[in-house]
């Protein structure tokens, strides 16, 4: 194994999210969303959910959902 790194994480998961990927846009909403790897920051965690949400990603729209209640 190699050592746990929350922030390349968050950089690969940028790279694949920018590429449209919608589980790496769900999961960079997550890591906004909790502050892992990046500042917390809940408008950029609502913002990778909807991207994932609008490819039909289960995960993020419940994740937009749990976010309006």
């Amino acid at each position: 194994g190699v050592a746990k790194n929350e922030r390349e994480a968050v950089r690969w998961y940028t790279l694949a999210a920018n590429q449209g990927d919608s589980d790496a846009q769900y999961n960079l909403g997550v890591c906004y969303d909790s502050g892992t790897g990046v500042t917390k920051n809940e408008r950029e965690a609502v913002r990778w959910y909807t991207l994932a949400a609008k490819q039909g990603q289960a995960n993020a729209i419940e994740a937009l959902k749990k976010k309006k209640n």
